[in-house]
């Protein structure tokens, strides 16, 4: 073959190929879908026509869901009017009226949902299915029953939730179902790693008191970290085995908890009833010391230490049942794995877990202590210092912070032809 002809061939050949490319990344270009009147319906049509890497705007001031708006196996962003998530006259407003922004069966696919104001009844955003790596950033949730946020089966549904503000009276803000308590506790611990629901530097605010329970609450099975964030009249809660079934792990750190007074009932602390964890920098400011504090329970309240509650859940009905069955300090199929508390302050200074103010004493009905079930050195430790919790056998790093999936998304796909090829030369 002459050179003129092979330089013919490459000449077809690079614009061929360039040209393919070129139009190949156009076709990968992302769409925003505009959405004007952002009703639930308009706002799922929208999602709908979405595909990876798409974005729905919702570019209203105020609309209102009748219906769920549901996102599926989608790597999409859902957002509104931006403003800062402590409040702003900016949000867009989304009004509940039976509609639910519901997150499932996403996988592996990296959805955001971002930057509105959500209001309603109860039960707003719901997680479901299996998934790890959305994010819920930027959304004030205003909710007047029931949960705010409800995740189910969180053992395989989990993800990033930040910079999230709650402003509830009653219900609670977020409630974490495991998938089965039996289920979770035969999985290994993932204290310090990012399977788990993190909520990090978000703020829970309680101004009146109508009743209702937890800022963040898990149960059968379910597991959860709440760090960097600032609770007013709510309390963390970690559900024990017989009042619904028992949580698994949990990590609270580096909170600050502010409590008003006596007329929010015990709210403005922490309360752990079974499985293991860590609690640790954790700061409480209350204008009186009766009005702070954290529980330790054996399994639940009262008289369920000698009731078969739930099918026979319970079974601490004397000394010589202990352990509990996933009680306080314990892990993998209900083996031993104790809970480490550190540097928890109040107003400023350490207290002891032994010393809070109000710190519950839970004894069995048939007369049995709690301090037979749950004893410091074998179920938990507790230490002023982190250092001492590491020379008592401490091993634990958090996992990163901010969470990975806070990072800044990657920029749009490049439109720009690329340039012809130069200094080609003949073979």
């Amino acid at each position: 073959m002459s050179n003129s002809n092979k330089l013919k061939n490459l000449i077809v050949f690079s614009v061929l190929f360039f040209g393919l490319f070129y139009f190949a990344k156009i076709s990968q270009a992302a769409t925003t879908y505009e959405v004007k009147d952002a009703t639930s319906a308009n706002v799922q049509a929208a999602i709908n026509k979405c595909v990876d890497g798409d974005s729905v705007y919702m570019n209203d001031d105020a609309a209102s869901w009748s219906s769920d708006v549901t996102i599926t196996g989608k790597a999409i962003t859902l957002y509104g009017r931006s403003a800062d998530y402590k409040g702003g006259s900016t949000f867009t407003t989304i009004t509940s009226s039976g509609g639910r922004l519901i997150l499932t069966n996403l996988g592996k696919k990296q959805t955001v949902v971002k930057d509105f104001k959500i209001i309603g009844s109860g039960n707003l955003i719901q997680t479901s299915g299996t998934q790890s790596q959305f994010r819920v950033t930027n959304i004030l949730i205003n909710w007047s029953g029931g949960y705010g946020i409800e995740i189910y089966n969180s053992i395989s549904n989990y993800g990033c939730w930040d910079n999230l503000r709650f402003d509830g009276s009653t219900g609670s803000g977020v409630y974490i179902h495991g998938g089965g308590t039996p289920a979770a506790y035969a999985l290994d611990s993932i204290l310090g790693t990012g399977n788990v629901n993190i909520f990090e530097d978000c703020v829970w605010t309680r101004t009146a008191y109508a009743g209702g329970s937890h800022g963040v609450w898990s149960t059968d099975g379910g597991s959860y970290v709440v760090r960097y964030s600032d609770l007013t009249n709510w309390d963390l809660d970690v559900h024990g085995h017989c009042s619904g079934g028992g949580s698994r792990e949990f990590e609270i750190y580096h909170n600050n908890f502010y409590y008003a007074g006596s007329e929010f009932g015990t709210n403005g602390r922490i309360v752990i009833r079974g499985g293991s964890g860590l609690i640790y920098d954790n700061n409480f400011s209350a204008a009186s010391a009766g009005d702070y504090g954290w529980y330790l329970q054996e399994v639940t309240w009262g008289t369920h230490c000698n009731e078969a509650v739930g099918g026979g859940y319970c079974h601490c009905f004397s000394k010589d049942d202990y352990p509990c069955l996933y009680q306080i300090g314990r892990g993998k199929n209900n083996t031993s794995q104790k809970a480490w508390y550190w540097n928890n302050k109040t107003n400023g200074a350490y207290v002891s877990i032994g010393n809070w103010p109000n710190n519950s004493v839970i004894d069995c009905a048939d007369g049995e202590p709690q301090s037979t079930f749950v004893q410091e050195g074998r179920d938990y430790d507790d230490f002023e210092t982190y250092a001492e919790a590491v020379a008592a056998g401490l091993s634990y790093t958090p996992y990163t912070y901010p969470h990975p999936l806070r990072a800044e998304a990657a920029p749009p796909p490049d439109t720009t032809p690329p340039s012809p090829p130069t200094n080609v030369s003949v073979i």
